[in-house]
């Protein structure tokens, strides 16, 4: 069968292609006037119609998605102003409660913190008291702080 496909391939070159014309073959003769191209025009031209078909079903069903298209986009349009509308007091509403709601953390949070500023303090108090009796004592006496040599 291949060998058959490359004979017909070969007999069916194009008309005034280089070279010598190949056994059978007239270089004056018409290549469609053969008969075994009389199958492969038929099909040809099959193909075409067909092709041609589809891209006309192809050419008006877009038209159709597009003018469903424009009309989706005219109604979303017409809306519009009442989407937005209803969107903006919705976002308000919810704003405002979300603006409570993070007042209300943020005032948990302020008293926790200073509640552990308050805690940490009282650790500290008596260890920078010392430090402060330590720095005084240095002053007093002139010497290194932490020497321990007071009089």
């Amino acid at each position: 069968m291949a060998r058959a496909l490359s004979e017909l391939l070969e007999r069916i070159r194009p008309a005034g292609a280089p070279g010598a014309p190949t056994e059978g073959e007239r270089p004056d003769e018409d290549p469609a006037s053969r008969p075994e191209l009389a199958l492969v025009a038929e099909v040809l031209a099959d193909f075409v119609a067909e092709a041609s078909a589809v891209r006309s079903a192809a050419t008006a069903e877009a038209a159709a998605i597009r003018h469903d298209a424009d009309l989706r986009i005219q109604r979303i349009r017409q809306q519009l102003p009442d989407r937005v509308a209803r969107a903006e007091a919705t976002s308000d509403a919810a704003h405002e409660d979300r603006t409570r709601g993070e007042r209300s953390d943020l005032e948990r949070q302020r008293r926790r913190d200073l509640e552990a500023i308050d805690a940490r303090a009282e650790q500290l108090r008596p260890v920078l008291a010392a430090e402060a009796v330590e720095l005084i004592w240095h002053l007093v006496l002139g010497d290194a702080p932490g020497a321990g040599s007071r009089r």
